[in-house]
């Protein structure tokens, strides 16, 4: 008797001890769930940028010269380089709209017979060209294709015949083109644009008018820096 009553009190102190145990032990601690992972902001196209150029340009002339039997097309392809400075506004709809002012040098020189026998040429040459053109684009992230129009300047020597005295003009007329803006980082941005430009008839006078007409098509690949 004596033994089983010995056994029930070690069992009842060991259940005891336990429990006081067990309740001294910290409880599990709830840190909550884990904070969600911040994904990087969306590229913005807004902001003032500057860059360089290079590519090729192909100008077109329609020469009519009164009193020759002459009513031709000079045409010739040449280098092309220069610059450009631009703002771009991105809508909250990632239409991007902006205004965009560039100037090249170019290096077409083109010569055609006169018609006026004796092997007599006709030479034009273009130096410079320039716009101001309104862009319109949409904002795939960093990818922007555009369209783009506005007004465009040229300058061309005209240079009746051979050995004589070259005239210089300057044109004032519209152009039209698309591209492709690509941001490498939040600041360099590559670009390839097309440009047609179109421009009225001038008349250069030397023993005679003649009268020219020309036209471009210019490729440009550019690199910027958007501040």
């Amino acid at each position: 008797m004596q033994k089983t009553f010995l056994i029930a009190a070690v069992m009842a102190t060991s259940l005891l001890v336990g429990s006081a145990f067990a309740a001294d032990l910290p409880g599990p601690v709830y840190k909550g769930a884990p904070p969600a992972p911040v994904s990087a902001p969306a590229f913005s196209w807004t902001g003032f940028y500057v860059g360089a150029d290079a590519g090729f340009n192909a100008l077109a002339t329609n020469d009519v010269i009164p009193g020759y039997p002459s009513n031709f097309t000079l045409s010739s392809t040449a280098f092309a380089i220069g610059g450009k400075a631009g703002y771009n506004y991105q809508m909250p709809s990632n239409v991007v709209v902006g205004l965009e002012a560039a100037g090249t040098f170019v290096f077409n020189n083109s010569t055609h017979l006169t018609g006026g026998g004796g092997g007599e040429t006709y030479t034009v040459k273009e130096n410079f060209q320039g716009d101001v053109v309104a862009k319109l684009g949409y904002a795939f992230d960093r990818f922007m294709p555009y369209i783009k129009g506005g007004v465009a300047f040229a300058n061309l020597d005209d240079l009746h015949y051979s050995g004589s005295t070259s005239k210089s003009a300057t044109y004032t007329g519209w152009t039209v083109g698309a591209g492709i803006d690509y941001a490498l980082t939040d600041n360099w941005i590559i670009a390839l644009d097309y440009a047609y430009a179109s421009y009225p008839k001038k008349q250069f006078v030397y023993g005679g008018p003649n009268t020219l007409r020309p036209s471009t098509n210019t490729v440009l690949a550019s690199l910027s820096y958007k501040f």
